[in-house]
């Protein structure tokens, strides 16, 4: 029931989705960095019941994310991992986790309804933009509704993997 962001020199941040973890920051909604002090904006995410805890709550017609704040180039490896369950497999895009320092660069968890292989479902990207893009998709043929699933991307400096609960993809 969290997002974690971590890269080569440490523990970018940690967002356990309780919503005791929220607070207001210039009338803004925060959600509190369990690691550190990168404090995310939350951007209409609600709460829920999650596997262990609380959960946030994405809605694709609202264009629900949180902000991770921003980042520098990813020139070294990155992971994002986080748990989700899916209300629906199809629908609009929706971002999950993205990074943006005000150039296109950043990083992402995306699931969209492109449906790269004609099945009808959500893909998941996983990637960063740094001018060109870098990126790892999951079939969105491997999820259901309803069930809980562990989706990881790690960028290795080089590429982007996509984890599965816990199997590469």
């Amino acid at each position: 029931d969290a997002f974690n962001i971590s890269c080569s020199t440490g523990g970018v941040a940690r967002y356990t989705l309780d919503s005791d973890d929220t607070f207001t920051d210039n009338g803004v909604q925060k959600i509190r960095d369990a690691w550190g002090s990168n404090d995310g904006t939350n951007n209409g995410v609600m709460f829920e019941r999650g596997v262990r805890e609380q959960a946030g709550e994405f809605q694709p017609s609202n264009s629900d994310y949180i902000g991770a704040g921003d980042t520098n180039n990813i020139t070294g490896t990155i992971t994002i991992s986080h748990w989700v369950k899916l209300d629906t497999l199809s629908g609009t895009m929706q971002s999950v986790v993205k990074g943006y320092d005000g150039s296109n660069t950043g990083y992402e968890v995306r699931w969209f309804s492109n449906d790269s292989v004609g099945d009808s479902t959500n893909d998941v990207d996983i990637g960063s933009f740094d001018g060109s893009q870098h990126k790892a998709r999951i079939d969105g043929a491997r999820f259901e509704t309803g069930t809980w699933y562990h989706v990881v991307g790690v960028y290795t400096g080089s590429e982007w993997r996509a984890y599965l609960n816990g199997g590469d993809v």
